[in-house]
């Protein structure tokens, strides 16, 4: 799907680079202002990214781990996958 704010499309972007299995492993959804954003037609401008976990559960203990490990940098292969649309990560 592609949006009539390239600010939106550079989000779909970014959400399809990330590691689906680790946010499922996780228990982490998208969600959010951006999210209902995207669904209901762009009725608004939304500049951030949320993600939604249960705290105090183990998904939420693992993601804290994978990210204070291996960083939020592209580099870190569990949060992102290598494609070439990771290039917008640079």
């Amino acid at each position: 799907m592609t949006f009539k704010l390239e600010h939106h499309n550079k989000i779909v972007t970014l959400l399809k680079c990330l590691n689906s299995d680790m946010l499922t492993k996780g228990s982490a959804y998208f969600g959010g202002g951006t999210l209902l954003a995207l669904d209901f037609e762009e009725y608004r401008w939304s500049k951030d990214v949320d993600f939604i976990a249960s705290v105090g559960t183990q998904g939420y203990k693992y993601l804290r781990t994978v990210i204070f490990e291996g960083g939020y940098k592209k580099k870190n292969e569990k949060i992102f996958k290598l494609t070439s649309s990771a290039s917008y990560l640079s």
